[in-house]
């Protein structure tokens, strides 16, 4: 049950921060992105003109790599960013945003959010299950005139507030240690762990609009945080909702 709720609360947040790119726009201006862009754009050697775009270009196609590795990677080769407007308002196509490698790795995170959501469906599944048993035993004890105090300990209903308590310590533990090992040494590890061995997943910014755009790895840091935090936020809401219903 714990680790059900734990899954579906990081897929609902997942789910609510894509609705908003995951803060992008305010990302853009706290992580000084543009500067990057501006900075970084130029040298790229395999696209040209990024420098050139405007900032709610570079805002909407981030949009469209978040739609896309939420749909299981479809369209990620197609994305293709414009110039400014013209005089008549006509955009010009500049070029690709991503190239072959580029593709390959976002595949790769969009093959993982298929995994993540088939793993969210199975929580729900199980949440659900629990849910109509947990209905149940009430009608049953209320039949039978007895409480949940008359159950052998294996049918009592567990402790959510301590089991809370306990997740709240590993969470905050595993906090730590990803401070004293290094939050850039702990994603290179993950990456290096989670992905394909032959799949490159390492890009200069010279080399990737990917790396780029993103300013990676700091909005990936910055997005961990707000969806670790919205998903304690989640978590609590339902325990909290959880504990008042059973009672």
């Amino acid at each position: 049950m714990i680790i059900a709720s734990i899954v579906l609360s990081l897929w609902l947040s997942w789910q609510a921060l894509s609705q908003v790119d995951f803060s992008y726009g305010v990302w853009y201006d706290v992580l000084g992105i543009h500067e990057h862009i501006e900075k970084y754009g130029p040298q790229n050697r395999h696209r040209r003109g990024f420098e050139t775009t405007t900032v709610e270009e570079r805002k909407r196609v981030f949009g469209e790599v978040v739609k896309s590795i939420n749909h299981h990677g479809d369209g990620l080769a197609n994305i293709t960013y414009y110039g400014p407007p013209k005089a008549n308002g006509a955009l010009s196509p500049i070029d690709r945003l991503f190239h072959r490698d580029e593709v390959g790795h976002l595949q790769d995170v969009a093959n993982l959010i298929t995994v993540f959501d088939r793993c969210a469906y199975g929580a729900m599944g199980v949440l659900l299950v629990y849910v109509a048993l947990l209905l149940w035993r009430q009608r049953w004890l209320s039949a039978m005139s007895l409480s949940v105090a008359d159950l052998p300990w294996w049918q009592q209903k567990p402790n959510w507030r301590n089991a809370h308590l306990c997740l709240v310590a590993i969470v905050g533990l595993l906090t730590v240690a990803v401070f004293i090992i290094g939050p850039v040494e702990v994603f290179y590890w993950l990456h290096e762990h989670i992905f394909p061995p032959d799949h490159p997943w390492f890009f200069y910014y010279q080399d990737s609009l990917m790396a780029t755009s993103m300013k990676a790895p700091d909005l990936f840091g910055a997005i961990a945080v707000e969806w670790f935090a919205l998903t304690a936020l989640v978590y609590s809401l339902w325990l909290f909702l959880w504990i008042k219903v059973d009672r």
